[in-house]
Protein backbone atom coordinates (compact mmCIF):
# COMPACT_ATOMS: atom_id res chain seq x y z
CA UNK A 1 0.00 0.00 0.00
CA UNK A 2 1.26 3.46 -0.93
CA UNK A 3 0.56 6.40 1.38
CA UNK A 4 -0.22 9.93 0.17
CA UNK A 5 2.81 12.23 -0.07
CA UNK A 6 3.76 14.47 2.86
CA UNK A 7 2.56 18.07 2.83
CA UNK A 8 4.64 20.82 1.28
CA UNK A 9 5.73 23.71 3.48
CA UNK A 10 4.75 27.24 2.45
CA UNK A 11 7.92 29.31 2.86
CA UNK A 12 6.53 32.72 1.97
CA UNK A 13 3.63 34.55 0.46
CA UNK A 14 3.74 38.02 -1.06
CA UNK A 15 0.41 39.79 -1.35
CA UNK A 16 -0.41 42.76 -3.53
CA UNK A 17 -3.50 44.38 -4.94
CA UNK A 18 -5.15 41.52 -6.81
CA UNK A 19 -2.20 39.11 -6.70
CA UNK A 20 -0.42 36.61 -4.45
CA UNK A 21 2.91 34.83 -4.93
CA UNK A 22 3.27 31.57 -3.00
CA UNK A 23 6.65 29.87 -2.48
CA UNK A 24 7.03 26.41 -1.00
CA UNK A 25 9.47 23.60 -0.33
CA UNK A 26 8.57 20.24 -1.82
CA UNK A 27 7.95 17.46 0.69
CA UNK A 28 10.79 15.12 1.53
CA UNK A 29 10.45 11.75 -0.13
CA UNK A 30 9.75 8.99 2.35
CA UNK A 31 9.89 5.36 1.34
CA UNK A 32 6.39 4.02 0.92
CA UNK A 33 4.87 7.40 0.09
CA UNK A 34 3.64 8.31 -3.36
CA UNK A 35 5.54 10.96 -5.30
CA UNK A 36 3.89 14.33 -5.81
CA UNK A 37 2.40 14.36 -9.32
CA UNK A 38 1.15 17.95 -9.30
CA UNK A 39 -0.07 20.70 -6.98
CA UNK A 40 -3.52 22.25 -6.60
CA UNK A 41 -3.96 25.67 -4.99
CA UNK A 42 -7.22 26.60 -3.31
CA UNK A 43 -8.28 29.89 -1.79
CA UNK A 44 -11.01 30.98 0.58
CA UNK A 45 -12.35 34.42 -0.24
CA UNK A 46 -14.13 36.50 2.40
CA UNK A 47 -14.83 33.46 4.60
CA UNK A 48 -16.76 31.69 1.84
CA UNK A 49 -16.22 28.27 0.38
CA UNK A 50 -12.79 27.20 -0.83
CA UNK A 51 -12.31 27.46 -4.59
CA UNK A 52 -9.60 25.99 -6.79
CA UNK A 53 -7.57 28.83 -8.30
CA UNK A 54 -4.92 26.66 -9.98
CA UNK A 55 -4.53 22.95 -10.60
CA UNK A 56 -2.16 20.57 -12.32
CA UNK A 57 0.84 22.73 -11.33
CA UNK A 58 4.06 20.88 -12.11
CA UNK A 59 5.50 18.79 -9.28
CA UNK A 60 8.84 20.54 -10.00
CA UNK A 61 7.38 23.97 -9.22
CA UNK A 62 8.31 25.77 -6.00
CA UNK A 63 6.29 28.96 -6.55
CA UNK A 64 3.11 30.14 -8.20
CA UNK A 65 1.66 33.58 -9.03
CA UNK A 66 -2.07 34.00 -8.58
CA UNK A 67 -3.98 36.98 -9.93
CA UNK A 68 -7.53 37.67 -8.83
Amino acid sequence: MVSPPSLSNINSAEVGSGWVILRWSPPSRVEGEAAVKYYTIQAQLNGGAFITVADKISADATSYNITM
